[in-house]
């Protein structure tokens, strides 16, 4: 029997089962080397962009999940730097377990934009641009 899943595994699983109740869809991009696990030797893409997409009637996020103080890995941060050039959609979820009170952050270029619940969050996240 599997242990517990990882909390970034965890906040990814919360994430994809509150969105529906907001009317959003949060859809994970699998990791490659996972999917490709019988011939890593011949996959040529090492790591995904970012953790997934998260769909809103008026906008699709590109969203990276963190727990407490994670930072961006290098290839998220120029990720990050590219797609916000593009159309500044690129956010990262942040999820503080380590408060007593669990508290869900919106994190756009760098600024803490929201801190509140998940569904809140969803909420916030339906209006924004």
């Amino acid at each position: 029997m599997p242990g517990p899943l990882k909390p970034e595994a965890q906040f990814e699983r919360d994430l994809a089962y509150y969105a529906p109740l907001k009317n959003c869809k949060y859809i994970k991009i699998p990791d490659p080397k996972g999917i490709n696990k019988d011939n890593r030797n011949t996959h040529k893409e090492k790591k995904r962009p970012f953790d997934g997409i998260l769909y809103t009637s008026i906008n699709s996020w590109s969203v990276e999940c963190k727990v407490d103080y994670n930072t961006l890995e290098p290839h998220q941060a120029i990720n990050q730097q590219v797609i916000n050039e593009i159309n500044n959609s690129f956010l990262v979820l942040r999820w503080m377990k380590s408060r007593k009170a669990k508290a869900y952050q919106v994190i756009r270029t760098g600024k803490k934009i929201y801190e509140g619940d998940i569904l809140d969050m969803l909420d916030f996240l339906k209006g924004l641009e």
